[in-house]
């Protein structure tokens, strides 16, 4: 899908003054992207931040066989939602307006989807407890199905929301339904509900979320005006997003079934957490770019080239900027931060921790590659590649759980998160944008060589961490050098980039605030 060069002037038919409003229109997109990024952004941080006080509080109050139990649950419940997702509502916003029988149709396609797999996570509850011989599993599933069957109700106000690229509001509603998630799990384990209260947090999160999106979006079309050739369209396309990710649990999320299997659920509570800690600033970030960067290209995708080529270099400067700091500082610092912040009992998670931080700055740098292959239609690319990784998962992964353990599995993901990057970074560079890998490597060098240098700086002082005082200064001082170098270097554009929507968003919203209260 290679764009000629001659594609960066634009269609040779338009008026210079057409070329004019869609040059202005592009731009208010991009405008509107960047800031809607940087509010879910924003809203990520501030929603991990929250969940990660209360994961530390949870920590110190549950037993890593409780996170453990509850990570066995869940397992079935991902990899139903995938089978059944269908790619429904990205095949809705893929066709770059939304019709009244386009998401009425893509709603009739949810509901069924959301039905008939809640009922099959039911019937599979007993199963799921005896594959992972876990009597407390069961409920947790048959838990699970009912969820998916609630959230199926949020639907038509999310995808709404998603195409207007009203990303701030997105954001809230999930930065919301995190803080009760969090809130409802500590009082619950303050009580003594042992793993429960972490399902009661996740129950509490999805009446939340469910209930936000029909406030922001109330408005409703009815199912008649669905049409069976437009779920036949929608389910043409959302057919690579299925295979995408199908294949792509496999290798992200087949090891938690692996290791729950082979190594019990004490092991996999430290390795689901860790998991999830190592893997933070991706998830931050990346979400932030996946919810709003998908619509955005497929606004964008008949503009000239160029213009996509710059939106695509400043995502990539941006995630990688934040993922590779905190990465690096997983890696020098883990081992000392796991016993002060989360408590001894954690220490069997440092190993695993450590491997799993480069798992989260791989993942971190390609994963934003995937709404690109979606707007351009070839989610193709995706699955095809995923397939490939998922084969070595399910083979050399296995061996080497049993060979070694979780550790084993973490360092397969590495090498196949490896594989995906290289691929990926060529697809998205040759058959998309049309550019040499090398012109993009020019303009972000400095980011990978500040975190060298944070590095160097960690294996210095790593050692004088003894408490939360001394381990917080040494974090500090660590991201100022690192900072230091992005500042000095022409990667200081990216961070004035990021810090401008940053203060844009943030005007804007305090001037919409005074602007009420003095009406």
């Amino acid at each position: 899908m290679s764009r000629n060069p001659g594609d960066d002037e634009g269609p040779g038919d338009q008026r210079p003054a057409e070329r004019a409003s869609n040059q202005d229109s592009a731009k208010d997109l991009l405008n509107r992207a960047g800031t809607g990024t940087i509010a879910v952004l924003a809203t990520n941080i501030w929603s991990h931040l929250v969940h990660m006080i209360m994961t530390v509080i949870l920590m110190r109050l549950l037993t890593p066989g409780d996170f453990g139990i509850v990570a066995l649950g869940i397992i079935f419940k991902e990899l139903i939602m995938l089978f059944g997702e269908f790619g429904i509502s990205d095949a809705v916003i893929q066709k770059g307006s939304i019709s009244d029988t386009s998401i009425a149709s893509g709603m009739v396609l949810n509901m069924l989807r959301s039905l008939g797999f809640g009922a099959l996570l039911v019937a599979l509850a007993p199963f799921a407890a005896d594959f992972f011989d876990t009597p407390q599993v069961a409920p947790i599933v048959v838990i699970s199905g009912s969820l998916l069957i609630l959230e199926s109700l949020a639907f038509y106000p999310r995808t709404v929301l998603r195409s207007e690229l009203r990303f701030t509001t997105l954001a809230a509603i999930s930065g919301t339904a995190a803080v009760v998630n969090g809130l409802v799990a500590v009082m619950a384990a303050l009580m003594g509900a042992s793993f429960w209260a972490i399902v009661y947090g996740n129950i509490a999160s999805t009446i939340v979320g469910v209930t936000g999106a029909w406030i922001a979006k109330p408005f409703f079309v009815s199912i008649k005006k669905a049409s069976l050739t437009e779920m036949k369209s929608i389910l043409s396309f959302g057919y690579n997003i299925t295979l995408s990710g199908i294949v792509a649990w496999i290798y992200t999320k087949g090891d938690d079934m692996i290791i729950g299997r082979v190594c019990g659920e004490t092991i996999m509570g430290y390795y689901t957490k860790a998991y999830y800690i190592a893997t933070i600033p991706s998830m931050t970030i990346g979400k932030a770019l996946v919810a709003t960067t998908f619509p955005l290209y497929s606004r964008i995708k008949n503009e000239p080239i160029s213009l996509i080529r710059r939106t695509f270099l400043k995502i990539y400067s941006m995630n990688l900027l934040v993922v590779l700091p905190f990465s690096v500082l997983i890696i020098g610092i883990g081992a000392e931060a796991v016993p002060i912040v989360f408590g001894k009992q954690w220490l069997g998670m440092i190993r695993i921790l450590q491997i799993t931080a480069i798992i989260g700055l791989l993942r971190g740098t390609y994963g934003h590659t995937i709404p690109l292959f979606k707007a351009f239609g070839r989610p193709d690319y995706y699955w095809k590649i995923a397939s490939i990784q998922a084969v070595i998962v399910l083979s050399l992964g296995i061996w080497a759980t049993m060979r070694f353990g979780a550790t084993g599995m973490l360092w397969v993901l590495v090498f196949t998160m490896g594989l995906g990057f290289i691929c990926y970074s060529y697809l998205s560079f040759r058959t998309i944008l049309d550019v040499r890998v090398s012109s993009y490597i020019g303009e972000i060098w400095p980011l990978p060589a500040g975190g060298v240098l944070m590095g160097f700086v960690l294996f210095f002082l790593h050692g004088y961490a003894h408490d939360i005082t001394s381990l917080s200064i040494i974090f500090v001082v660590s991201l100022a050098v690192y900072g230091l170098i992005i500042l000095l270097s022409p990667a200081k554009g990216v961070l004035f980039y990021l810090l401008r929507y940053l203060w844009r968003t943030l005007a804007e919203k305090a001037y919409s605030r005074c602007s009420k209260r003095h009406r």
